[in-house]
């Protein structure tokens, strides 16, 4: 990925900047992606030789967020219409990090440096009958968008990633299977039978 990129900032220093898209995570309640993405930002503020983490958001920290200012850059950049296309890709044409990775598909119009995503779903196809017509077309087009746009997808099983490439025309070695995990601590409340 790195190769494609002139302005590979990694190359000039010994820091990797990695831009994320923290607004998953940035909720008073976090269900499905939301809890993704905060487990995700926790475990990658451990990582802390030569990486800095810069999280954009659309406002400042909630209450609970799961990084303190010392783990990360922040970055708000005030909610708008389409603020993921257009906001969000102006700040990293400007900041230029080494790469960028959104917790949920929703990328710029104009890429500036490498970019992943995870994939979480592809409900909207499997049972077009829960979704409603916006949903389903919101949901290819959003798919589309970041299979073109990305240069990496994780999906979030084996079978989510068959899905992609057969239904979706995704490129196999352009997605990698990274299952979901659970956060220390995590019990399950399995009934004893």
């Amino acid at each position: 990925i790195r190769d494609r990129y002139q302005h590979n900032h990694f190359e000039s220093s010994s820091l990797m900047i990695i831009a994320i898209d923290g607004r998953s995570a940035n909720t008073d309640q976090k269900l499905g992606v939301g809890v993704y993405c905060t487990e995700l930002l926790r475990a990658m503020a451990t990582i802390r030789e030569n990486v800095v983490l810069r999280i954009y958001l659309d406002r400042a920290p909630v209450e609970g967020f799961p990084l303190d200012p010392s783990q990360m850059e922040l970055r708000v950049i005030p909610a708008q219409r389409a603020w993921a296309s257009l906001a969000l890709g102006k700040a990293l044409r400007r900041e230029r990090p080494d790469v960028f990775f959104s917790p949920a598909l929703q990328l710029p119009l104009i890429k500036s440096c490498p970019t992943a995503a995870t994939h979480h779903g592809l409900a909207y196809m499997a049972q077009p009958e829960c979704f409603s017509l916006s949903q389903r077309l919101s949901g290819r087009l959003r798919t589309r968008f970041a299979l073109h746009r990305a240069d990496h997808l994780f999906a979030v099983s084996e079978s989510m990633k068959q899905e992609l490439v057969a239904w979706c025309g995704a490129r196999p070695e352009s997605v990698t299977v990274v299952h979901h995990g659970a956060p220390a601590g995590f019990v399950a409340d399995i009934p004893a039978q």
